[in-house]
């Protein structure tokens, strides 16, 4: 939506002040034509009332030049793709055994490892667009007619010239894209055995574990889109028409507009991370004599995980400004220093100006996640006599963080206006001046903010088991005991925003007449 008013604006500006610029022009040209035509019946009349002269003369000219010009340069860059990938691996194991009669003896092992490491970067292309135009005008006419008598002669010049400028450099840097990812696992295992006749030893051990990471960044593109635009007008004609006591007149004008604008825009960032570890690790033990034996078996676990997520921090801006001004001026005289003497000048100026913009605020979150498990058991048998023994135990703590909001968004705009016009007349020794102006203004920001929420969460859980068994023949004895736990804490937070549309104008009008008689 920001790029589409942005363009718009600058469009229109840019429009606004070419179209502006030519429509002085053409109403300078309009001016000029109508003194001309004028001129002329005052020559035909002044031609005709002196052919009876000595003499005439008369000459004229009359020249334009113009100049336009444009460039443009549009450039695009491709984007970027880079990535790696490793993977490596390795595995042992060995055994070995030996017999004696009835005596044996047995051990193995093994040994696993393996990783996977994966990286990428991509990145979006640049493209830029710079564009430029170039205008100038220049016109002027001179004509003069000379007769026998001094009050016979007649003279005009006229000019007029324009000047416009347009320039713009749209600027789009895409977005990067960072990636990574790691896995790494390994396990290990060994066991021995050994027998004499009845008699038996065992023991085993095994272990494993793992760890995977991955993490995305991501930084959103960025535009900018300048533009701006100048045109400048100026115009003047003047004519005379017999000696000192004809009729003299001159007028000039002048207008000047600008326009610029700049708008930005970023996406954004966007950052996630996830994380797992697992560890797990298992011990056996078993002894064996005839009818006796021996046994016991401990084992653990446990797992880890975070999750990150990160997104927002977009934002646009868009500064635009217009400014114009006219100045005109106009004098008249008939007669010489006791005839009669107009002037009239005006002048208008203003300014306008916007830098609309918006935030897009921030949501992240966190997750963290720990478990943890433990095993261990003892068993004796001796004949019809034995005993068990097993205690287990677990403990769960999830950590949990979400906060959302801040969005802004203000559309600041401001005026400025003022105008001036004075008219003085003077017939012989009397003389009336009168001068008005006004002063005009207004500003206005609405906005609106958006809220904040926060959420944070604990949970903490832990269970505790134990079993206690016991023979003897036909008896049997059996104790079983558990304990559990769980707390849960929340705690919340919110806002909801702020909106508001100051704004404010004056106005000021002034008038002056003044009346002075000489005698």
């Amino acid at each position: 939506m920001n790029i589409w008013i942005k363009r718009s604006l600058g469009t229109v500006a840019v429009t606004g002040g070419l179209l502006f610029a030519g429509a002085t022009a053409a109403n300078a040209d309009d001016a000029g034509s109508s003194v001309i035509d004028g001129l002329t019946g005052s020559h035909a009349q002044a031609h005709d009332s002196s052919s009876t002269g000595s003499g005439s003369e008369s000459s004229s000219s009359e020249s334009s030049s113009s100049s336009r010009g444009s460039a443009s340069a549009p450039i695009e860059v491709g984007g970027l793709d880079v990535g790696t990938r490793s993977e490596s691996s390795s595995s042992t194991s060995s055994s070995s055994e030996s017999t004696d009669g009835d005596r044996s003896a047995k051990e193995s092992s093994s040994s696993q490892k393996s990783s996977t490491h994966e990286n990428g970067l991509s990145t979006e292309g640049i493209e830029l667009d710079p564009q430029a135009a170039f205008g100038q005008e220049q016109a002027s006419k001179d004509s003069d007619v000379r007769t026998g008598d001094r009050d016979g002669s007649a003279d005009s010049s006229e000019s007029s010239s324009a000047t416009g400028a347009s320039a713009s450099a749209p600027i789009r840097v895409g977005g990067i894209d960072l990636t990574s990812a790691s896995q790494e696992a390994s396990s290990d295992a060994r066991a021995s055995v050994a027998r004499d006749g009845d008699r038996a030893v065992s023991e085993s051990e095994e272990s494993s574990s793992s760890n995977k990471n991955a993490t995305d960044l991501g930084i959103g593109a960025i535009e900018l889109d300048p533009q701006a635009a100048f045109r400048d007008a100026r115009s003047s004609s003047s004519s005379n028409l017999g000696g000192s006591d004809g009729i003299r007149d001159a007028a000039s004008s002048s207008a000047s507009a600008g326009a610029a604008s700049l708008p930005i825009r970023f996406e954004g960032i966007s950052f996630s991370n996830d994380s797992e570890r697992e560890q797990a690790d298992r011990r056996a033990q078993a002894a064996v004599d005839g009818d006796r034996g021996v046994a016991s078996e401990e084992g653990s676990s446990s797992t880890d995980t975070t999750s990150t997520a990160l997104e927002g921090l977009g934002f646009g801006f868009a500064p635009q400004g217009a400014f114009e001004t006219e100045r005109t001026e106009e004098s008249s005289r008939l007669g010489d220093r006791d005839g009669i003497r107009d002037d009239a000048s005006s002048s208008s100026s203003s300014v306008e100006g916007a830098a609309p913009f918006s935030f897009e605020g921030l949501a992240g979150s966190f997750l963290g996640t720990f478990e943890r498990a433990t095993t261990d058991e003892r068993v004796s048998v001796d004949g019809d006599r034995s005993t068990r023994e097993v205690d287990e135990a677990s403990m769960t703590t999830e950590n949990g963080f979400a906060a959302s909001g801040g969005a802004f968004d203000g559309k600041p705009t401001f005026g400025f206006q003022r105008s001036e016009d004075s008219v003085s007349s003077a017939v012989g020794d009397a003389v009336r001046g009168e001068s008005t102006s006004s002063t005009s203004g207004r500003y206005a920001f609405p906005f609106d903010s958006e809220g904040i929420t926060a959420v944070f969460e604990s949970i903490r859980a832990t269970n505790l088991a134990a079993l206690s068994e016991a023979r003897d023949g036909d008896r049997s004895t059996k104790d079983t005991t558990t304990e559990s736990t769980r707390q849960h804490d929340e705690t919340q937070f919110g806002t909801d925003g702020i909106s508001g549309d100051p704004s404010g104008s004056f106005e000021q009008d002034q008038l002056d007449v003044t009346d002075l008689l000489r005698h």
